[in-house]
């Protein structure tokens, strides 16, 4: 797993910007993804794929330790479909 820091380091190392400018750029680019989300509008990177936030609707399901059914609420949750190139890349 790689973590924000060492993005940040290799943002760096492949822009040219100083390790601080980078961590910035990581930093608002996270801030702008989770803004555009939270506020309902999707947002694609081109390459990397779309981000949404979509509503997952009320369902049954079952206690795994007691068996028992129970009800589990809506709630929002995001969404991300990688674009065709970064599948293709992982692939």
């Amino acid at each position: 797993m790689t973590t924000k820091n060492e993005l940040a380091a290799a943002v760096s190392a492949q822009a040219g910007l100083t390790k601080a400018q980078a961590a910035a750029a990581v930093d608002a680019l996270v801030d702008h993804i989770n803004i555009e989300v939270r506020n309902g509008r999707d947002l694609t990177v081109a390459g990397l794929g779309v981000f949404k936030r979509k509503q997952r609707e009320a369902r049954s399901g079952r206690n795994p330790s007691t068996g028992e059914a129970i009800q589990i609420a809506s709630k929002r949750i995001v969404q991300f479909k990688p674009a065709k190139a970064f599948s293709d890349a992982v692939a």
